[in-house]
């Protein structure tokens, strides 16, 4: 090979390993700005213990919050409940012989996550004595109520800096309220000055009319996989999500809403069927479901997969974090905890360190066929010239080209 056709050759190889590297920057970039946008989510509960109102400042709660960080979680839900007595009832309160925690400890929790780096949802939430929130019956007196409840928590986020407020989570008989809502909502805001977002059911999505007051749209999303497979592939249950997501973006494309949307909730138990009814808390407490960790970690990645190129789609929060940083520890008595919705010390942990951290790069498999083709290419220009100036010496050595 002569020395200008090594020259061409090497001049190519220079150009194209800037042209990669100038594509892995601009997709770093990308990413960067993108992950920016996504929140890399985990709700943060304090469900595993009662009678523990102190527990998000506990020594332990800091551990569990620097085990999340590690994790890469960047958002963290803080969930904050209150009571009331039944559906029909009005007075919200305080039970700290139950899950509520005191506002102290609530605010430790913040500063302290924020010294993490990771951003704040307060989620201040209604749990029923008598059952689930959904069927709680609204009233004058209790939106009253509520607007008090509410607007005590969002002047906690406006003084405590907390990056995104949920006025809302699972309200659903109280919803076709419309005005109420309203109401609710620019109280909030006279008192917070940050994004907010409600946390809706899944199926009652296209019932709320007030999407249009809030910047995210959220969505509590325990969406059946399959019917009854009890044993589904990773394919399975990314088909799994097809109907769901076309209900998001047929309502989206006919409501002309285009408001981001997030995941307020996302969960799986590990047991055996967990992807059949994901939001049904008591299948763990039944025996005779076995415990199933790698169906909770292929529900994780069947999500992140399904969910992760979609535009609309703004982030998740992963229902939950317990404040023990080991609920899974062989010493303790563990079997709830491994049975329970918390990834902690699981599969389902690893996959979502996978995704949190991932970020993606210029693919290497291009760069060597890029290679190849300018080789090729400047072999074939090397050698077209050297003909053409081949071709041009001997025409001058035969006194040229002569015509007929």
């Amino acid at each position: 090979m002569s020395r200008k056709l090594v020259l061409l050759v090497l001049l190519i190889v220079v150009l194209v390993g800037i042209l990669g590297l100038a594509l892995q920057s601009s997709l770093r970039q990308a990413s960067s700005n993108d992950a920016i946008d996504f929140q890399k989510g985990m709700s943060y509960a304090t469900y595993a213990f009662k009678n523990r109102p102190d527990q998000y400042e506990s020594p332990e709660s800091e551990e569990s919050l620097e085990s999340m960080r590690r994790v890469g979680i960047e958002w963290v839900a803080l969930n904050v409940v209150w009571y009331q007595d039944n559906f029909t009832s009005a007075a919200i309160y305080r039970d700290y012989d139950e899950h509520s925690p005191t506002d102290e400890s609530v605010v430790h929790a913040i500063n302290k996550c924020h010294a993490l780096n990771m951003s704040v949802m307060l989620k201040p939430k209604i749990d029923c004595k008598t059952g689930w929130s959904g069927y709680i019956e609204p009233s004058t007196d209790w939106f009253s109520n509520y607007m008090s409840f509410i607007a005590y928590f969002a002047e906690m986020a406006e003084t405590c800096d907390v990056e995104l407020f949920c006025v809302g989570c699972e309200l659903m008989n109280t919803t076709h309220w419309t005005e109420s809502w309203q109401g609710v909502i620019s109280n909030v805001r006279a008192h917070y000055s940050g994004n907010i977002t409600y946390a809706s059911t899944t199926g009652m999505l296209k019932w709320i009319e007030w999407w249009d007051k809030v910047d995210y749209v959220g969505i509590n999303a325990y969406f059946n996989l399959t019917a009854n497979d009890f044993d589904p592939s990773i394919e399975t249950l990314k088909l799994g999500w097809r109907q769901p997501i076309q209900e998001i973006e047929e309502w989206r494309t006919n409501t002309g809403i285009s408001k981001p949307i997030i995941f307020t909730e996302i969960g799986y138990q590990a047991v055996d069927g967990t992807n059949i009814e994901p939001w049904n808390y008591t299948r763990m407490f039944d025996p005779k479901l076995e415990l199933d960790l790698q169906e909770q970690a292929e529900c994780y990645e069947a999500a992140f997969q399904t969910l992760c190129s979609k535009t609309w789609f703004k982030g998740m929060y992963w229902w939950y974090w317990q404040t023990d940083p080991n609920p899974t520890d062989p010493t303790k008595n563990a079997t709830l905890a491994l049975r329970d919705y918390t990834p902690q010390n699981k599969p389902a942990q690893g996959v979502l360190t996978h995704w949190y951290y991932v970020i993606p790069e210029f693919p290497s498999f291009i760069i060597l066929p890029l290679f190849m083709i300018a080789t090729l290419l400047a072999v074939i220009v090397y050698r077209r010239k050297h003909s053409n100036h081949c071709f041009t010496e001997r025409t001058l050595e035969n006194g040229g080209v002569q015509g007929k």
